[in-house]
């Protein structure tokens, strides 16, 4: 997911470089709503429907995560981030894909 290290001087926490991670955000930001379309047009090609989607827990997820880098930053770009915070947040990312794009993914395979 992100470029990090984990040494035994962390206990528990993890150093992430700041600048990647935030990359990774923007890109996510900016491909998201690209690939709800890309999905929704999929999935009505292939007759099928899906009524809800969840971006809006993906971005509150994302605001979240950035709030967390922006709060811990301790060293040049790397910031220091709790592995079962991390864990949380990469859960709740899965979980909160657009139901177009994770039905249209397990269709098209």
């Amino acid at each position: 997911m992100f470029k990090g290290y984990n040494l035994w001087i962390f206990r528990g926490y993890v150093a992430i470089d700041k600048r990647g991670a935030e990359k990774i955000i923007d890109e996510i930001y900016a491909t998201l709503p690209e690939d709800i379309k890309k999905a929704r047009e999929f999935l009505k090609n292939n007759n099928q429907t899906v009524e809800s989607h969840k971006s809006s827990g993906m971005y509150d997820t994302l605001k979240f995560l950035e709030e967390l880098l922006d709060k811990n930053t301790f060293f040049s770009s790397y910031t220091l981030v709790d592995k079962k915070e991390l864990e949380q947040i990469k859960e709740q990312l899965k979980e909160a894909v657009p139901e177009e794009i994770y039905k249209a993914e397990r269709i098209d395979r």
